[in-house]
C-alpha cells in the first residue's frame, strides 16, 4: 500500500470520527451506547466513496461517578491494506463536568469527553512521529449542541505532508468555526506528478441554520486567508496564488437564499528561475436564489449520480424551479489589476419569474427575452494592462509564432487583438480600452449603445448553435 494513500485514510477516518459529535450525546452511556456506536458507524460508511472502510469495534465502557473510561478501536480498510488505531476516551459527566470545572467554567453541561487516539502499525507511527495522532474535547449541551476542538498531530509520507492541523468549534457544521492549518503538500505520483502546497490557512465562521429550510448550510458569515496556495506541473512550473482573502455572508431574506462574498489574491507564475507576474485579481460576486428550491435542490445533491427516473425527474423538478423563481447574479466586478491598469469584467443578470412551457411557445426571440428583467454585461480590456499581462506572459511561454522580445511580440497580440475588436463590430475600441456593453431590457438588446435587431439575434444565436455543434464533434 502506498504511504499517501495510507496516510489519506488515516486522515479521512479521524475527520469523520471527530465530527460524529453524535458519539456522546443521550443522557445514560450505557444506555445509549449501543445506539451511539451505530450512529458513529453509519456516518463512517461514507469513506466507502472514497475506497476507505472504517468502523469504530471493540468498545469498552467503565463508568465512574463523575467520569467513565472508554476504550476502542479503530479499524480502517483499503482495497490494499488494513491497519488498527486504539482510542481512549474520558467522558467527564455533567451538569458540571470536573474537566471543565478545574478550569473555572461553571456553565451547566451534559458531558464533555476528552478523547486520545494512538497509532499502533509501526508505519503509522513513522508518518505521525510517535504514537499521538488525534486529541480533542467534545462538550454536549443539555440542548444537543455538540462543540469542542480537535488537533491532528502534524504528519509526513512519501506524498504527503502537513503541520498540526487544528479545529475548533461546533461540530455539526452550525455555530462558530475555525481551522487551522500551516502547512499543508500533497504530491501526486500518478501521470500529471503535479503537487499542491498550501501555506498560513485560517478560517473562521459563523453559520446558523434554518428552520424552515434545514439544508442550507453556509447561512451567516465566513473569513479565509491563505498565506500561498502553489499548483505545480509535471515540469515544475508553479502557479501561486499569494496573499489570498475572501470573506462572505448569506441569510434568508424573504423566503430567498441571499449570498455576497468577495475573493482577492496576487498570482504569479514560476518556470526555470524565471516569474510572471500575472496581477492582482478580485473578485465581487452576489447572488438571490429561491430558498425552498435550492433547499430542495441540496437534498438531492447527493443522489447526483443515481440513475433512478425517480430520482432524475426529481433533480430536473428542482433545477427548473430553481430557474423559474427569478433568480438573481451580480458579479459587481471580476478584475485582475498590475502596474499598467485594470482590466474588468460585470455581470447583472436578474430573471423575472416565468413558465417554462410559455417561453417554449415564444414566437419570437424578442418575448423569449422577456423573461430577463433588466440586465447588463459589461468587459473593459485596459490595452496597457492587457499588454503587461501578455509581456509577462510570454516571457515564461514564448510564442514560436512570434520573432523577437517579449516586449515586441506582446505588443503584436495586442495589436492583432485591437484589429479584430475594430472588424468585428462586437466591441469598441479607443486609445486605451477595449470596451463591450451588452443590455437587455424589454425583450430588447442593445450593443454598444446600438439596438440590436431580431435578424441579427437570430443570426448570432444561428452561429452559436453552429459552433456548439462544432465542438460537439
Amino acid at each position: 500500500m502506498k504511504k499517501s494513500t495510507l496516510a489519506i485514510s488515516v486522515v479521512a477516518a479521524l475527520s469523520a470520527i471527530t465530527s460524529g459529535g453524535a458519539w456522546y450525546t443521550g443522557n445514560q452511556i450505557e444506555q445509549r451506547y449501543p445506539e451511539l456506536l451505530e450512529q458513529v458507524n453509519t456516518g463512517l460508511k461514507g469513506l466507502k466513496a472514497y475506497n476507505i472502510h472504517a468502523e469504530i469495534s471493540d468498545v469498552k465502557l467503565t463508568k465512574g461517578i463523575f467520569s467513565s473510561e472508554v476504550q476502542y478501536n479503530v479499524n480502517v480498510k483499503t482495497d490494499n491494506n488494513s491497519f488498527t488505531l486504539n482510542g481512549n476516551d474520558t467522558v467527564y459527566h455533567g451538569p458540571l463536568p470536573l474537566n471543565r470545572l478545574m478550569k473555572g467554567n461553571l456553565v451547566p453541561m451534559l458531558l464533555s469527553g476528552e478523547t486520545h487516539i494512538s497509532a499502533v502499525d509501526n508505519q503509522l507511527k513513522s508518518y505521525f512521529a510517535g504514537n499521538d495522532v488525534l486529541s480533542a474535547t467534545t462538550d454536549i449541551h443539555y440542548s444537543g449542541d455538540v462543540a469542542g476542538n480537535a488537533t491532528l498531530n502534524p504528519f509526513k509520507s512519501e506524498n504527503i505532508e502537513s503541520s498540526k492541523i487544528y479545529f475548533e468549534g461546533d461540530y455539526t457544521g452550525f455555530g462558530k468555526q475555525h481551522l487551522n492549518v500551516e502547512l499543508l503538500k500533497i504530491k501526486n505520483n500518478g501521470e500529471s506528478k503535479g503537487a499542491l502546497e498550501l501555506s498560513g490557512l485560517h478560517y473562521n465562521a459563523n453559520y446558523t441554520q434554518d428552520k424552515q429550510y434545514p439544508e442550507l448550510k453556509g447561512l451567516g458569515d465566513y473569513q479565509a486567508a491563505i498565506k500561498k496556495f502553489t499548483f505545480i506541473n509535471e515540469k515544475n512550473e508553479s502557479v501561486n496564488l499569494n496573499e489570498l482573502a475572501s470573506k462572505g455572508h448569506s441569510e434568508i431574506k424573504n423566503d430567498r437564499l441571499v449570498s455576497l462574498g468577495d475573493l482577492t489574491f496576487n498570482a504569479d507564475w514560476a518556470a526555470e528561475a524565471k516569474t510572471a507576474d500575472l496581477g492582482k485579481v478580485n473578485a465581487d460576486i452576489r447572488m438571490d436564489l429561491d430558498a425552498k428550491s435550492f433547499n430542495e435542490l441540496t437534498l438531492l445533491s447527493n443522489k447526483l449520480e443515481s440513475e433512478s427516473p425517480e430520482i432524475q425527474n426529481q433533480l430536473q423538478a428542482a433545477v427548473t424551479a430553481l430557474l423559474t423563481k427569478a433568480p438573481k447574479l451580480k458579479v459587481n466586478e471580476i478584475s485582475i489589476q498590475n502596474a499598467k491598469g485594470k482590466n474588468t469584467f460585470s455581470l447583472n443578470l436578474d430573471l423575472d419569474k416565468f413558465d417554462i412551457a410559455q417561453v417554449s411557445q415564444a414566437k419570437s426571440i424578442e418575448d423569449t427575452l422577456k423573461i430577463f428583467k433588466p440586465s447588463n454585461l459589461e468587459v473593459n480590456l485596459n490595452l496597457a494592462a492587457s499588454e503587461e499581462m501578455a509581456k509577462q506572459w510570454l516571457t515564461i511561454a514564448p510564442d514560436a509564432n512570434y520573432v523577437g522580445t517579449p516586449e515586441e511580440n506582446a505588443k503584436l497580440r495586442i495589436q492583432e487583438l485591437t484589429n479584430s475588436a475594430k472588424y468585428s463590430g462586437i466591441a469598441t475600441v479607443d486609445a486605451e480600452n477595449i470596451k463591450l456593453a451588452l443590455k437587455i431590457e424589454n425583450g430588447k438588446v442593445n450593443l454598444n449603445g446600438r439596438e440590436v435587431s431580431e435578424s441579427e439575434l437570430q443570426l448570432a444565436l444561428w452561429a452559436i448553435m453552429l459552433g456548439a455543434s462544432g465542438l460537439g464533434h
